[in-house]
């Protein structure tokens, strides 16, 4: 009985600083030996499982570091940071430091720690320290400093995925989480640690809509992004995802819904116009994988992308093209979803397109108005 008692009244004492930094730290070097073995099972049992969304991201995580491994990697603690919460949480500053190539890079933020099961006992990674700002059905997270952005977003969000979910005619289904990042390095280092190509926004099945807010940004590209990563959401919610369709299609369709709710095609139709009379279009094929496609070609597969699904949408209509969106989710390749769809083959759609290129500047977005309203209306503007 004795015992029994010695264990009851460690576990109600509450734990000092000192014993929570210690078990943390125990925690950051399992981790960092987990990451250099890319062990998926043994890093995933010291994540916190409360967030499916963030419980989705790191397994991917984990899982892009069995086939690119970094020359090493490092997450250390500063215990001068941190701090216990009521809520029987902890918050901390982290290190992260990694190499590829012999090239370093690392990221420090505030991160979040939870208990397994009471604070004597073992500790959970929780990810960046974030506060949660409801936005109707969807909420919004942010880190500290953030707030006022988050906001922002989380006012403007409903009007936004409304949009969205019009201009593409696809559902889009409460509980969409946006995280808000407050640099670029960050919001690379938590897709993968090896990504390091310049991005606005990033979203893939089941994660988060993570987003990169540095503070002064403008409320229509604020808007655009968060638009081009609503419409992904409701593209892998449709089905459509890169085992099945085109990257082009998947960016272009993002890219085509961002326009059109913010009414800024204008340089996509003056983009690709140049390139038609310059004779530097794309082949298609050469703008299907996301891992192969040159940096030559990047900014083709949003712009060409978003021409051509303008085009379809202006020539065949929405619901013809929701018909092609289908049979690519179901796994057509492009050339049976447009015969499927369209009654032609792929190429004679492309060439259809290609003919309009040099009648006009391309397709127009003019019916902007709504939207404009929805969004004014949102920011308590209009």
């Amino acid at each position: 009985m004795l015992v029994v008692g010695l264990v009851i009244a460690a576990v109600l004492h509450a734990p000092t600083p000192a014993d929570v930094a210690q078990r943390i730290e125990t925690l950051l070097d399992t981790i960092t030996a987990e990451v250099a073995e890319a062990d998926v099972g043994g890093y995933m049992a010291l994540v916190d499982p409360d967030d499916r969304r963030f419980l989705v991201e790191q397994r991917n995580w984990i899982r892009d570091l069995r086939d690119h491994p970094p020359d090493d990697f490092d997450l250390a603690l500063d215990p001068a940071t941190l701090a216990l919460a009521s809520q029987g949480h902890a918050t901390a500053d982290v290190l992260m430091s990694w190499r590829y190539d012999d090239l370093p890079r690392s990221v420090r933020f505030a991160a979040r720690f939870v208990p397994l099961a009471h604070p004597h006992g073992p500790w959970l990674w929780a990810g960046p320290d974030l506060v949660a700002v409801p936005a109707g059905d969807d909420v919004v997270r942010a880190p500290s400093g953030l707030e006022a952005i988050a906001s922002v977003v989380a006012r403007r969000l409903p009007a936004v995925r409304r949009a969205v979910s019009q201009t593409l005619g696809l559902p889009l289904a409460p509980g969409q989480q946006v995280v808000l990042y407050p640099t670029m390095d960050l919001l690379q280092a938590s897709i993968w640690l090896r990504y390091d190509d310049p991005l606005g926004g990033w979203n893939e099945p089941d994660e988060s809509i993570k987003i990169l807010a540095v503070p002064g940004l403008d409320e229509t590209l604020l808007d655009a992004i968060v638009a081009h990563e609503l419409a992904h959401a409701a593209s892998f919610e449709f089905g459509l995802d890169s085992r099945r369709c085109p990257w082009w299609v998947l960016e272009g369709l993002a890219d085509f819904a961002s326009r059109t709710v913010t009414g800024s095609m204008r340089d996509v139709e003056q983009a690709v116009a140049m390139w038609h009379l310059s004779g530097s279009l794309a082949e298609w094929a050469d703008l299907a994988d996301f891992h192969t496609v040159p940096d030559a070609w990047r900014t083709h597969v949003y712009f060409q992308g978003a021409h051509f699904i303008g085009y379809v949408t202006a020539a065949h209509g929405p619901e013809v093209r929701t018909r092609w969106l289908r049979r690519l989710a179901q796994g057509d390749d492009l050339d049976a979803a447009a015969r499927a769809a369209f009654g032609i083959p792929f190429r004679q759609l492309s060439d259809d397109w290609r003919a309009t290129l040099g009648q006009s500047e391309g397709t127009s977005i003019d019916d902007t108005d709504s939207w404009s309203s929805a969004a004014d209306d949102a920011d308590g503007s209009g």
